[in-house]
C-alpha cells in the first residue's frame, strides 16, 4: 500500500515535467468543439499522464524481473495502481488487455473482466478496437462518445492509448467536452428510447422518427403525472422511479421500472380513471397523442408494433387485477 503512495505522489511530479515537452503536431489534432489551444493543452495532459502510468507500471514490471515478486502478482499491482489513480477533477486511468478483456475501468464490476472488443458508440464506432489499433502502431489519439461515471448518455471524449507490452495491456486516460444543448437533448432522447422495452422491436430508423412525438424530461417527486377525471394529450414512461396509482383517493398499486401511464386515455379519449403522482424524482418519456398518432399512420409497421405493446401491458394488468 505504501509503494502504491508513493507512486501516486509521482504522478503530479512527473506530470509538471512532461507538460514541458513541445506541443503535439497539427497531424495528430481532430476538429472538435473548443478552441485549438485548450484542445493542445488538454491533450498533452492527457498523453502526458498516460505515459507517466505507463513508467510506473514499468517499475512495477522491473520488480518481478528482478526476481521480487511473480508475474501474476505484478499485474494485480499494476491494475490495483491504475484502478486508484487520480488527476485534476475527472482524470482516470484504464486498461483492457490486447484481446479486449477490460482489466481496470474504476472498479466497475459490471465492466472488469469483460470483453469489450465488439462494444460500439452511439455513432456505430468499435472504439476498442480504434484503442487496440492505435496502440499497435505505437499510441495516439482517439475521439469517440462514452458515459461519464455515474451517469447513462454517451457524450464525446478524445483519448490518447499506449501499448505496455510487457502485461499485453493498452493503457488510456481522456477528456469529455461538451455538446451543444439541442444536440445533447436530441442524444438524451435516443438514448432513453433506446432502452425502453417497449420499444425494443422498433428498428432504429423507427426510434429515430419517434423522437418527433417524444420529450425527455425530468419530473419531480409529487408531480401529478394523471389526475382522474381529466383528459391528456400525451402518455407517459416512468423510466427510473416509483409512482402511486390511485383510484378516488385509495391505494391501487405502485409502479415502478418502465411503467407507462395514460395509453388508455390514448386508446379510448376518455377521461382519467386514476391519479398517478410520483413517489421519487424520476426520468419521463412523454407522447403526444397527435403526433404519435400520425406517425403510427405514416409508419404502420411502427404503428402495428406499439399497439401490440399496448395490448400486451393492458392484459398484463388485467390478469394482475390492476385497474389501471
Amino acid at each position: 500500500m505504501k509503494r502504491i503512495i508513493v507512486m501516486v505522489v509521482m504522478v503530479g511530479l512527473l506530470s509538471l515535467a512532461l507538460l514541458c515537452t513541445p506541443a503535439v503536431g497539427q497531424s495528430e489534432m481532430s476538429v472538435i468543439s473548443g478552441t485549438q489551444e485548450l484542445l493542445i493543452k488538454q491533450d498533452l495532459l492527457i498523453k502526458s499522464e498516460v505515459e507517466t502510468a505507463v513508467s510506473m507500471l514499468q517499475a512495477i514490471y522491473a520488480k518481478y524481473q528482478q526476481g521480487e515478486m511473480p508475474m501474476d502478482k505484478a499485474r494485480q499491482l499494476g491494475a490495483d495502481l491504475l484502478r486508484e489513480l487520480r488527476y485534476g477533477t475527472e482524470g482516470y486511468f484504464w486498461a483492457d488487455t490486447t484481446e479486449g478483456v477490460n482489466v481496470v475501468l474504476y472498479g466497475r464490476k459490471d465492466v472488469e473482466g469483460r470483453n469489450r472488443l465488439e462494444d460500439q458508440d452511439p455513432d456505430g464506432k468499435y472504439f476498442i478496437k480504434a484503442f487496440l489499433e492505435k496502440a499497435k502502431a505505437g499510441g495516439g489519439y482517439i475521439a469517440y462518445q462514452f458515459s461519464k461515471k455515474g451517469e447513462l448518455i454517451p457524450q464525446p471524449k478524445r483519448s490518447y492509448v499506449l501499448p505496455f507490452e510487457p502485461f499485453g495491456w493498452v493503457i488510456g486516460s481522456g477528456y469529455y467536452f461538451s455538446l451543444a444543448p439541442d444536440k445533447k437533448r436530441d442524444l438524451a432522447l435516443s438514448t432513453a428510447l433506446g432502452q425502453v422495452t417497449l420499444f425494443a422491436e422498433l428498428t432504429d430508423m423507427e426510434r429515430d422518427a419517434l423522437k418527433t412525438a417524444a420529450t425527455l424530461r425530468q419530473a419531480k417527486a409529487g408531480e401529478h403525472i394523471i389526475e382522474q377525471g381529466k383528459t391528456y394529450d400525451r402518455m407517459c414512461i416512468i423510466l427510473n422511479g416509483q409512482a402511486e396509482v390511485r383510484v378516488d383517493g385509495k391505494h391501487i398499486v405502485t409502479l415502478s421500472g418502465e411503467s407507462l401511464v395514460g395509453e388508455i386515455e390514448f386508446l379510448d379519449s376518455n377521461p382519467a380513471s386514476a391519479d398517478v403522482f410520483l413517489l421519487q424524482d424520476t426520468d419521463l418519456i412523454e407522447l403526444n397523442h397527435t403526433a404519435l398518432t400520425g406517425l403510427m399512420e405514416k409508419q404502420p409497421r411502427l404503428g402495428y408494433v406499439l399497439m401490440r405493446e399496448f395490448a400486451e401491458i393492458e392484459a398484463r394488468r388485467l390478469r394482475a387485477g390492476n385497474p389501471k
